[in-house]
C-alpha cells in the first residue's frame, strides 16, 4: 500500500508524523469515506501513526470509530478533528470514552465561550485528558489582495489560554498533543 511505503521510506526523504484524512458529514458514511477510513486504519495499525480526521459532525465521527473498531484498531490512535462543530456534548463524551481524541479547534473571539463550554464539559466528565485544542487559523484566500482577511495565530495564546487553569494549559498544549501524536 502506498501510504505504508511512504511512512517507511518517506517522500523525498521526509517521513510523515501522522495520517491526515477527512470525511463528509454524510451519515451513514459515503462508500468512498468508508474506504478512506479503512485504508487509514490499515496504515495506522502497520505503522503506529495516529489518524487525524477532519470530520463534519458527531455522527460521522462515531461512524469512523465503528469502522476502526471493526478493524481492531487502538482508538487512542484516532483524533476527531473539528469536534466543536458537534453541539451535542454527549457525543464528545462517547468518542472520548471509546478512546478517541476529541479535538476542538477554531478558537477565536467569536467562539471562545463555546470552546470554554466544551472544555469545561470534558473536564467535568473526567475526559480533559482525551481532549485536544487548536486555533486552526490562517486562511489565505487565493486571488484576494494580500490573501484576504487573515486570522492570526495569536488569539489562543494572548486571550484564551490566560483565562484557563494552569494545569489545563499544560495538559491541553503539551501533554495531550504529545500523547496523541507521540
Amino acid at each position: 500500500m502506498r501510504w505504508i511505503r511512504e511512512v517507511k521510506q518517506g517522500v523525498e526523504g521526509v517521513k510523515p508524523g501522522f495520517i491526515k484524512i477527512g470525511v463528509s458529514g454524510q451519515s451513514p458514511l459515503h462508500e468512498l469515506d468508508l474506504k478512506l477510513v479503512a485504508a487509514a486504519a490499515i496504515t495506522s495499525i502497520e505503522t503506529g501513526l495516529t489518524i487525524a480526521s477532519h470530520t463534519a459532525n458527531g455522527a460521522a465521527a462515531l461512524a469512523q470509530l465503528e469502522v476502526l473498531s471493526g478493524r481492531n484498531m487502538d482508538l487512542s490512535k484516532f483524533v476527531w478533528v473539528h469536534a466543536q462543530n458537534e453541539k451535542d456534548h454527549r457525543i464528545h463524551e462517547q468518542a472520548a470514552r471509546a478512546g478517541a481524541w476529541v479535538e476542538f479547534d477554531g478558537v477565536g473571539a467569536k467562539t471562545a465561550h463555546w470552546h470554554q463550554e466544551c472544555l469545561t464539559f470534558m473536564s467535568e466528565k473526567g475526559l480533559l485528558g482525551k481532549t485536544l485544542l487548536s486555533q486552526d487559523s490562517g486562511w489565505y484566500h487565493v486571488g484576494e489582495e494580500g490573501g484576504g482577511d487573515y486570522s492570526a495565530y495569536s488569539y489562543i495564546y494572548t486571550h484564551f489560554l490566560p483565562g484557563m487553569p494552569n494545569k489545563w494549559v499544560r495538559l491541553l498544549m503539551w501533554e495531550n498533543p504529545r500523547n496523541a501524536f507521540g
